[in-house]
């Protein structure tokens, strides 16, 4: 009885080619989750720094929407009397006290280019509005009308406008993103 030969496993080439494509497979599959996953960083980055501006937005935008405008002092220092754009604010809150909103350097000096947003309540210390990963590059508000339209026939019957217009920078270490934002409050409360 003749036993026959049958030629069992792979060839060389056959073995080479296999490992060549499962190595192309896996290094595009590879590739794809990185790149999922570098978009997934930069997603969260950009959703983060959207919620603290508006975080940071609607905090101001309540204080301000509660308050009045003094626009006959006396100031809180750095704030003054209101002007049509300014980088500082002062307001009276619904409690009477005198709040004054400033973009300043880490010690608290007032500053054109931040990195801080600070408040002074009643002339006691001054502390930074801080969220964790935050710079504040510009802020500017803008008051409609700039003359007291309490006491000023110019500007009466115009209800105070406060425009606040900014942009803040967030930094996770790995991203970075310039969130700029604009929104205008109207004071609930007209008359001194």
């Amino acid at each position: 009885m003749r036993i026959k030969k049958t030629e069992l496993g792979f060839t060389l080439m056959e073995e080479i080619v296999a490992t060549f494509l499962f190595v192309l497979v896996v290094s595009a599959v590879v590739g794809l989750y990185m790149s999922s996953l570098k978009l997934n960083r930069k997603t969260d980055t950009i959703r983060t720094a959207a919620e603290d501006s508006r975080f940071l937005s609607e905090f101001l935008s309540k204080e301000i929407r509660n308050s009045t405008l003094d626009y006959n002092g006396p100031y809180t220092s750095p704030c003054g009397s209101p002007s049509a754009s300014s980088n500082s604010l002062e307001i009276t809150n619904v409690d009477g006290d005198a709040e004054c909103f400033y973009l300043g350097d880490a010690a608290g000096n007032i500053s054109g280019s931040g990195p801080y947003l600070w408040l002074i309540k009643n002339n006691y210390a001054k502390q930074p509005l801080d969220i964790p990963g935050i710079s504040v590059n510009s802020f500017v508000f803008n008051i409609n009308p700039a003359c007291d339209p309490y006491n000023n026939k110019s500007c009466s019957q115009v209800q105070p406008v406060v425009t606040m217009i900014g942009s803040i920078e967030y930094s996770n270490g790995q991203n970075s993103i310039i969130m700029p934002f604009e929104t205008s409050i109207s004071m609930l409360q007209y008359g001194p």
